[in-house]
């Protein structure tokens, strides 16, 4: 059995503070990745030792975002991207304690473009929390800047 790619999820996607909740990325491949968190106090949607499990939505946001940079190579930039809709989610738990361990795992089911949609599932252990169908875009910087320019996104 080979060995794991472990990699630190600070390279991989663009969000800073307490907005980058992963840290880690396992084995990263065509089809899909693994990612690790251990839920903080200094997560959003915090609230009296837990989190929202609306969280995990941001979770396998960050891990799609991850596994496009992986995608593009070693010493890519990470993009920006957008979580752009939600096909399908189920919540297992209301909220999730701080402290636990999560796995975040993201499969591909399509990729036209810029435009994907993925499976999603965040558990610990035997637990699971979410499980979602999401959709992503990660638009050229050239859009992203139009949008700005015409007043259809605000900074």
């Amino acid at each position: 059995m080979a060995a794991s790619s472990f990699y630190d999820a600070k390279s991989l996607i663009p969000h800073s503070g307490p907005m980058r909740l992963i840290e880690r990325i396992i084995d990263p491949n065509e089809n899909g990745v693994t990612a690790e968190a251990t839920v903080r106090e200094s997560w959003p949607l915090y609230r009296k030792g837990e989190v929202s499990s609306v969280i995990c939505l941001e979770l396998m946001a960050q891990t799609m975002c991850a596994l496009s940079t992986c995608l593009r190579g070693p010493g890519a930039a990470p993009g920006i991207g957008l979580l752009v809709g939600v096909r399908e989610v189920r919540f297992f738990a209301e909220s999730i304690p701080v402290g636990t361990l999560l796995t975040i795992r993201v499969k591909k089911i399509s990729l036209i473009g810029d435009y994907g949609v993925y499976s999603g599932e965040v558990s610990s252990g035997l637990a699971a929390f979410a499980r979602a169908t999401v959709q992503g875009i990660e638009p050229k910087q050239e859009t992203i800047d139009e949008l700005y320019a015409t007043g259809r996104a605000v900074k």
